[in-house]
């Protein structure tokens, strides 16, 4: 094979790879914060007592995942993958957050913490949304990530009740986001995935 043809088999394989992966180059030039995110999320989870049976790493990879699909900056990316962080940890978490991957990332995630003290799960929700617009578009970004995920999660075991739940936070969601003009395409997914989940409600015998 002549150096030519190496060099335009090369470039095929990583034209290949990059349609396979879109976001590949940003996760690459990204990695080193996004490890250490990961990683601090990790050492919170493994220093506390496991509550609920959703894997947290897990989804929240996968909340961090269609953020950065869809095109959002670095900053959201990370809090994606930490949103749930401080329902796990001390208040003073709160201060490394900031120290470590600065203000605007620790608003997003404080943004996003439910607030243990209010009981009933619907006005807890409606509590963090609430704060998500006042610090602004991205902490409402990564709230809709964590429920959309939420939701798929459930349509695919057929969680039921707790989809019922979920069908209430969407609407919820999708009125303020649409108040605040947030970004249409996550607009759009939360509108998408409340049409799955009313279709899936109607499957299971639930109205």
């Amino acid at each position: 094979m002549s150096h030519n043809q190496m060099s335009r088999s090369s470039e095929e394989a990583r034209l290949v790879e990059r349609q396979a992966v879109p976001h590949l180059d940003r996760i690459i030039s990204w990695e080193s914060r996004l490890e250490e995110a990961v990683q601090l999320l990790a050492q919170v989870l493994a220093a506390k007592p496991r509550k609920g049976k959703k894997p947290v790493v897990i989804h929240s990879l996968r909340v961090a995942n269609r953020l950065l699909a869809m095109g959002y900056c670095q900053d959201v990316v990370v809090a994606g993958l930490l949103h749930d962080l401080l329902e796990k940890a001390t208040q003073a978490m709160h201060t490394q957050v900031a120290r470590r991957f600065g203000l605007e990332v620790a608003h997003m995630v404080q943004a996003t913490t439910n607030d243990p003290h209010i009981r009933e799960p619907l006005r807890r929700f409606a509590d963090s949304v609430r704060r998500c617009t006042i610090y602004g578009e991205g902490a409402l970004l990564v709230r809709s990530a964590d429920l959309i995920d939420n939701c798929e999660r459930s349509m695919a075991l057929e969680s039921g009740a707790r989809l019922a739940r979920l069908a209430d936070k969407l609407r919820l969601l999708i009125g303020a986001g649409r108040e605040f003009h947030m970004d249409g395409k996550m607009l759009e997914e939360l509108q998408r995935c409340l049409r799955r989940v009313n279709g899936k409600l109607s499957h299971l015998g639930i109205t």
